[in-house]
Formats: C-alpha cells, structure tokens, sequence
C-alpha cells in the first residue's frame, strides 16, 4: 500500500508539470523534416549540447536479455559472416548465422534455427533461410519452415513456407513516381490435427509496398493477401497543406481487411523549452502480419478457433516528458522521464477460455491498452548505474464486456543496475508483478523475482555471455507443456568471422 500510495503522489506531482502551459518566447526557431517536428528556444540552448534519449526498461519481464552496450558492431568487424549460438537449462538450443558477400550469386546468406524439447514426449523445430541475390538482380527467395509435434496432447502442428521476392526501385508516370516497391509471392502449407481442430490448408502469400509521389503529395501503401484475407495501409501525407508547423508534419491514411476499414492519423511533435527538458507526442497507426507462421511459433502448444487476422493498431499513441538535472537530485537522481501509452488494436491474438481447463483457446479481439509511470535514473555508484521504473497499466477487451487482459500486470516495479568491469559487462533485474489475471480471470501470483546476465569479449569479434534469470522462482508456466519460465540458466556465444 505505501508503494501505491507513493506511485500516485509521483503521477500527480508530474502530471502537474505537463499540464502546465509552456510561454513561447520571441526568439522561437522551428526545425523539423517529414518525420518529426521540433521547437526549440535558441537562448537556452547551450554550445555542444546533446539531448540524452532515455533507455526506458523493458517491459518483457522477467527477461534480461543479452547486453548490447559491449557487443563488437558489426558494420566495422563484419568480413565474411556472423555466427552466435546459446543453449538455456530449459532444453531449448538457439542458432544464427549470416554470410556476406559469399559468392558472386548471392550477395547474403542468413539462417536461424530454433530447437525445443520441454519435456521428452514435446519437440519443437523451427528453421529459416533467406538468400538475397546481388544489387543487379531483381529476384530473392527464402524459404521457411516451422514444424511442432506434441505427443502428450496429441498436437501436432506444421508449417511451411515458400516466398519470392522482386524489386524494383522507380516507376515513373507522368508527373507521378512509383518507387521503393517490393513485391512478395509465396504459398504456405499449414497442418493442424490436435483435440480441439483438424485441418490442413495451401494458401497464397502476397505482400506489395511502394511509395507514389508528385509536387503536391506522397502515398506509402502496403498491399497484403495471406491465407485468403487481404489487407490494406496507406499512409498519405500532402505537402504544405496546413500553415501551422504541428500540423505539417502529420500523414492521414487508412487501414482495411475483410472485417473492418479504420481511419488513422501520424504525426510525431517534439517541443524543447530548455537543453534539458524534453516532450514528445507521436502517434505511430501498425497493421501487422498476424499470419498463421508467427502463430504457430508463439502459441504452439495453444488451439485456435479461427483463421489469423490482421492486427490494426489505429491508435498507437506515445507521450514522454524527459527532465534532466543538472545537478544530481538528493546527490543521486538525475534524469526523469513521465510516460504515457495509448493503443487501441483489433483482431489481436489472446488466450480467453479454455478447453477442458487445460489447453488455451486463442480468438482475435479488440484491446484497449494503457500505460502510465516514471522513470528515473541513474545514480552513478563506482561506474555502475541505476535505472527505477515505475508503471501502471490498463489493459481491457472492449469486445468481451471490457475484462482485463490476460497476463498484463496491473502494477509493475523495474529496477534495472548495469555496469562494466574491465572486459566484462554485466546487469541485473529486481522485478516486480502486482494483479494479473489468467485467460480464466482469476489471480494469479505475484511476481518478485531477480535476474543477472553478464559478457565477456575474450577476442576483438568474439564474446560470450551467460544469463541466470528468475532466481526466485516466481515466475512459472502455468500449462503443462508451456516452454518454461522459471529458473533459466543459459550460455551464448558471437564471433564475427
């Protein structure tokens, strides 16, 4: 209860700072280009100032994930190829392997493999290869596969994929310009025999984006057709269609598929009152492939109940307001970042009943989301830094009488602490999960649990890492033949050859 109690004091004591109107002094200069408009007063600007962006935490919890801050980069080691490859105390084994420039056919060959056996009578085997061919070619093919067998509750599910690619980089017509244009041809083969569904199906896969263009205005368009569903994206903006600056950068567009079409709106605003302080508006429409290959890689071990859906993320709204101390708060805190996000998305993949009280049933819904909290950060100890986040979140299913999502916790409590020790990196997570709900709406237990993940560069293109999360423990599947997330030891390795 003091928790709460001080998380609200903290909302309402930064909610006033953002409500408070800013004074627009004379000497406003306005900067900006298509994506992002800024204001920015001149007088307070000091020389060589840099803007730091926040590195809010994640919201995957709990997950630590590789360290990136020590990791080679790539663009300047790269010669012929990236490998890496981890294997985690949760019998799953993780492959990547990309090759460059390995022949005058091809100008990049990647790979990636992912192996699972949970338990001895479950096996999971999903594989993907991607060949691009050089600049001067116009045709590209990858071909994918995801294969699941589930002896214990009789599922077993398949997956494959064939897609041809073609470019083409202008069209010109007449005082119109088609270009960035990238064509997608594939067909899929989709088994699915468990308790709840029997069925096989062939499907044809198309994907068309371009971009039309004349003096006046732009069209990004996305044309998509997967399993016999098609849907549509078009983003248009028209040049100097509005005289104020907020408004010049905003695109009106559109999206559709065989259940609904949606307005949108894009716009990202950006208003600087000082060198340290920061507030940013974006609004960012998504439609996303949900087709059944994602699927079956995510949910598995799940039943569906109908064919996949696009999802349309009409209202994708994010709202930061960033404060930077010059002097450190009480001798520690210095930077503070108040954050809001709204979305709104139909036809999203979620686990909502159940059959026979053990197997999940996954049906597309509406869902409603938001998220409000503080992040604050870093007290500077010998080097080490430390990040607290704070966040609420409402999540509802506007289409099943406005229930709680599922598995969204209701209160969330991030203290992330990283560091570096000659050649090794290393952070730790305390995470925090406060009233969650399951696909049945009853509670679940609370989340407190810690995580440590560490790298070490033992050569100028090698590294090895090595994460120990959940220590704790209180983070379990809840479904017998869910890949596990409790206690999960894992070891990795990258070399750049």
């Amino acid at each position: 209860m003091n928790k709460l109690i001080i998380l609200v004091i903290l909302m309402l004591i930064m909610s006033f700072q953002l409500l408070a109107e800013p004074v627009l002094l004379p000497d406003l200069e306005i900067t900006g280009n298509s994506s992002i408009r800024s204001f920015l007063y001149k007088k307070h600007v000091l020389p060589d100032s840099t803007f730091i962006i926040n590195d809010s935490l994640s919201t995957f919890i709990p997950n630590v994930g590789w360290i990136t801050e020590a990791e080679p980069k790539v663009q300047e080691l790269v010669r012929n190829g990236v490998v890496s490859a981890s294997v985690n105390s949760s019998n799953q084994i993780y492959l990547d392997a990309s090759l460059y420039n390995t022949g005058s056919l091809t100008e990049l060959i990647k790979y990636n493999m992912q192996f699972e056996y949970p338990e001895l009578d479950q096996v999971f085997f999903d594989n993907h290869l991607y060949i691009e061919l050089p600049n001067n070619s116009v045709i590209t093919d990858r071909f994918s596969t995801t294969y699941h067998v589930s002896k214990l509750d009789a599922h077993r599910l398949q997956y494959y994929a064939l897609d041809f690619y073609l470019r083409t980089s202008e069209f010109p017509f007449k005082s119109f310009s088609y270009a960035n244009l990238q064509t997608t041809l594939g067909l899929s083969y989709f088994s699915q025999n468990n308790i709840i569904d029997q069925k096989n199906s062939f499907a044809p896969r198309f994907k068309h984006k371009g971009r039309i263009t004349n003096d006046a205005f732009e069209i990004d368009n996305t044309l998509l057709f997967t399993d016999m569903n098609p849907g549509l994206y078009a983003d248009i903006y028209a040049f100097e269609l509005f005289k104020y600056p907020i408004l010049d950068i905003t695109h009106w567009g559109m999206m559709m598929d065989s259940q609904r079409i949606l307005p949108t709106i894009r716009f990202n605003y950006e208003y600087i009152p000082d060198y340290n302080k920061s507030l940013q508006i974006s609004n960012t429409p998504t439609l996303v492939i949900n087709d059944k290959e994602d699927l079956a890689r995510k949910y598995r071990w799940y039943a569906f109940v109908s064919n996949p859906r696009y999802i349309k993320k009409p209202l994708n709204l994010e709202i930061e307001y960033s404060v930077l101390t010059a002097k450190p708060l009480l001798g520690l805190w210095d930077r503070f970042v108040v954050f809001a996000y709204s979305s709104m998305a139909y036809d999203i993949a979620l686990p909502l009943t159940s059959y026979n009280n053990t197997v999940p049933l996954i049906g597309f819904n509406d869902q409603f989301s938001n998220s409000v909290g503080l992040n604050a950060g870093y007290i500077q100890l010998g080097g080490m830094k430390i990040s607290q986040e704070i966040r609420t979140n409402l999540s509802y299913v506007t289409n099943r009488d406005m229930i709680r999502a599922p598995y969204t916790p209701l209160f969330q409590f991030d203290t992330e602490l990283t560091g570096k020790y000659h050649s090794i990196s290393y952070k730790a997570n305390l995470t925090q999960e406060y009233d969650i709900l399951d696909h049945n709406q009853k509670h679940i237990n609370e989340v407190v649990d810690i995580s440590f993940a560490a790298q070490y560069n033992i050569a100028k293109s090698t590294t090895i890492q090595a994460s120990l999360r959940n220590l704790l423990n209180t983070k379990n599947y809840v479904f017998k033949g869910l890949p596990a997330e409790g206690i999960r030891l894992e070891f990795g390795i990258n070399h750049i050859f």
